[in-house]
């Protein structure tokens, strides 16, 4: 089953499995088929220092494979492959988000300007904790590939 602030592996066309966040989801048409879901992707290493110019070794270190952006974007739920398992998640760099609002990028605080708008939302799954703004925001799904779409607040 997967749930909102559930981080996943995201099937892409041509190119190897992504890592993103799920932020929100939504069923559309009779509400079990077709559900979107709404996702932050989370970059990787090798590419933000390519993206930065090597500018951000120090503050992205090489203990680390991903971090998560400010990224976001609407796709189909059943692109999700599976969640991500704990020794996964130990490879995220931590209260950290790539701000990709404004260039040039920049790995910064949850609270910084440019992604302020999408830390709420980060800050909450950091401790893989769910918390109250996160459920009063948004109305919530969950969903599995082989069941139905069930609505909770």
């Amino acid at each position: 089953m997967f749930q909102v602030g559930d981080l996943v592996w995201i099937r892409l066309t041509g190119e190897p499995d992504a890592l993103a966040e799920i932020v929100e989801a939504k069923a559309v048409g009779d509400g079990i088929s077709r559900i979107l879901i709404r996702i932050f992707w989370c970059y990787s290493r090798r590419d933000v220092l390519y993206i930065m110019r090597q500018s951000y070794p120090k503050r992205f270190a090489a203990s680390y494979k991903y971090v998560k952006s400010n990224h976001t974007q609407v796709i189909l739920w059943d692109t999700i492959q599976r969640k991500i398992t704990e020794t996964e998640r130990r490879l995220i760099l931590p209260k950290k988000v790539l701000g990709r609002s404004r260039k040039p990028f920049r790995i910064c605080n949850p609270s910084a300007p440019e992604v302020s708008w999408s830390g709420e939302v980060l800050v909450s799954t950091f401790d893989s904790g769910r918390s109250v703004k996160h459920a009063a925001r948004w109305s919530l799904l969950s969903f599995t590939s082989s069941s139905n779409a069930t609505w909770f607040t």
